[in-house]
């Protein structure tokens, strides 16, 4: 069925209204955490380094908060108790989305898009709303088995998710473990997203990213 406007609530307002409350408390208590320390830095005097911790740690906990409630979002999507339309061009017609799609798809809230695993554009203008009682039932029985157990999918490899996989391994790497080397990270990413993770993207992020330690030449040694 295809729609003349825009109907629904954006994937932001969609999510703050179904999505899972835990999640989006933790959220507002890792933004306002975030944005207190800025305040804390536009004050007179000199900044100390714990504090810069703190900050970057609350700016970490909210970016892994917001995985989180997009992942809450597509699962919902996923077994039809959100519905979604949205244009396959910007400026196209409106068309429902199928419950199933969201298995491969990823919702973006920035733009309110979704993107497939290599991280393209292939839908624009995405608005949800709450399903009605009989589409919910019908989304759940055009489902098949993995789906209607709500088995969680493989994630959605891009970039962006890469990234806050990498930022979420980094923060939660047990401090009496060797430091992982390069080869044992891309391994571990491939892994988690079930697709072979390409060197030379995965190595950029990694340079960024990794502690000076995980990046030394040579045999690893234990923490001290």
């Amino acid at each position: 069925m295809k729609h003349d406007h825009p109907i629904g609530l954006t994937l932001a307002e969609g999510a703050r209204r179904s999505c899972d409350i835990g999640i989006l408390e933790a959220l507002a208590a890792a933004e306002a955490e975030a944005a207190r320390f800025e305040a804390m830095d536009l004050l007179p005097g000199r900044q100390d380094t714990h504090r810069g911790m703190l900050k970057s740690g609350a700016y970490f906990e909210a970016e892994y908060q917001r995985c989180q409630l997009l992942d809450d979002l597509r699962r919902r999507l996923q077994r039809g108790d959100l519905v979604a339309t949205a244009r396959e061009r910007p400026t196209g017609p409106r068309i429902e989305v199928a419950a199933e799609a969201w298995q491969y798809l990823c919702p973006h809230f920035a733009d309110d898009t979704a993107r497939d695993g290599l991280g393209a554009v292939v839908l624009f203008q995405v608005r949800v709303a709450e399903a009605a009682p009989a589409q919910v039932i019908l989304a759940q029985d055009a489902m098949p088995p993995a789906i209607t157990l709500h088995a969680d999918p493989k994630p959605v490899y891009s970039l962006s998710t890469l990234r806050a996989w990498y930022m979420l391994r980094r923060s939660s790497w047990p401090a009496t473990e060797l430091p992982p080397s390069e080869a044992d990270d891309l391994a571990a990413a491939s892994q988690h997203f079930g697709v072979r993770v390409s060197r030379d993207p995965f190595r950029a992020i990694r340079r960024e990213m990794a502690p000076a330690a995980w990046k030394k030449s040579g045999p690893r040694k234990p923490p001290k």
